[in-house]
């Protein structure tokens, strides 16, 4: 069970974001902040780096909270969940649309919030943090295709980036915590379900070929 998550509450009713904080700290989450509209929102999601965003879908305004969905998911990597008193098929057809984690009723019940705020803890351990310079960088762990070693600097593939990092393969496989990514030799680590073909002398991941160790055997 993972209390440290850091929640922001985004209610243009100033009573429900206090009653929902207060059902949040009985469930033991002590991370916490509150806004009230869709801009200081904004402002307050750079400021505090929240893990998970309780998103009320009407705001001020009919779809603002929609609008503000939206807007995380094109400028942040944050998962959010609806807040909703509403069953009007339209709201929830287009909230469906920007992909929430999932939804929190009116009037809250403890568990329903805990059970909610549960798939977030679950669906971070699908990411790994990665440090390139002064910028964190938060990857999908399936996007990883492999992961190569030069001295104390690790180079991660995925589809679409290569990020150079300073640690050690070792603490790659310890933070990856996967069983899909195996080494197949001392300075390459690579996600299995990723290899496109192989042979006796090295596993191919689209167009990259590595080289495998004499003893390595791929089952």
């Amino acid at each position: 069970m993972n209390t440290n998550l850091k929640i922001l509450i985004v209610d243009d009713d100033v009573l429900i974001s206090e009653y929902l904080k207060e059902i949040l700290l009985e469930l033991n989450y002590q991370h916490i902040a509150m806004t009230h509209t869709a801009e200081v929102a904004e402002i307050e999601i750079k400021k505090f780096k929240p893990d998970v965003v309780l998103l009320d879908i009407r705001l001020d305004q009919h779809t603002e909270g929609i609008d503000l969905a939206t807007l995380i998911n094109a400028n942040h990597n944050i998962p959010f969940i609806f807040i909703s008193a509403h069953a009007d098929v339209e709201i929830i057809l287009k909230a469906t649309q920007t992909k929430p984690l999932g939804y929190i009723t009116k009037p809250f019940k403890n568990m329903d919030v805990f059970a909610a705020l549960q798939l977030v803890s679950a669906n971070q351990a699908k990411f790994v943090e990665l440090k390139d310079g002064f910028t964190t960088i938060k990857v999908n762990i399936s996007d990883i295709l492999f992961a190569k070693s030069d001295k104390n600097y690790i180079e991660i593939h995925t589809p679409t980036q290569r990020v150079i990092i300073r640690n050690t393969l070792e603490w790659f496989l310890q933070e990856l915590n996967a069983s899909n990514f195996i080494r197949v030799q001392r300075s390459f680590v690579v996600n299995k379900f990723a290899i496109t073909k192989y042979n006796s002398k090295a596993v191919f991941i689209n167009d990259f070929e590595i080289p495998i160790a004499r003893n390595f055997k791929l089952e």
